[in-house]
């Protein structure tokens, strides 16, 4: 299956005092749910986001792959970052629908989650998410609606 990952270059760069506000907000070792699963944000930029999950033994089911939740959480996690950079004050959001397509298993490598916006109106976000390994093997997809402001 083909799945277009946006490259980083097709979206605007975000501002230094924004990226400075996320890092604060979600930086290693936050005590929020994106803390506590091990979630760093790799880039930002607006209605972009790369993140990245390490992968570690608490995320593993009994099968010994990553369990579909902490899948699930990278990409509703994901369009957070690329949405709040797309505002010039933090607004709040959050997920009206979530719609996760698995599509293969993961277990030795770190995750990548990139997350981009497909629109923008005044109070509803329209986002997409894949997550794939470091080597570029697509694992999950994702399709969201998000309330804003």
């Amino acid at each position: 299956m083909h799945y277009r990952i946006p490259e980083p270059a097709e979206f605007e760069p975000a501002s230094d005092e924004l990226l400075g506000r996320l890092a604060g907000f979600y930086g290693k070792g936050g005590t929020i749910y994106i803390g506590l699963l091990g979630i760093e944000i790799d880039e930002v930029r607006k209605g972009y986001s790369r993140c990245r999950l390490p992968i570690r033994t608490e995320l593993m089911n009994a099968a010994g792959v990553v369990n579909g939740g902490a899948l699930a959480s990278l990409l509703d996690f994901g369009p957070v970052p690329a949405l709040t950079a797309c505002f010039e004050t933090r607004q709040p959001m959050s997920t009206l629908d979530l719609h996760v397509r698995y599509h293969g298993a993961a277990k030795d490598e770190d995750l990548v989650g990139t997350a981009w916006v497909n629109e923008l109106r005044r109070t509803v976000a329209f986002t997409q998410a894949a997550v794939t390994t470091e080597a570029g093997r697509l694992i999950a997809t994702a399709s969201h609606v998000f309330k804003v402001g």
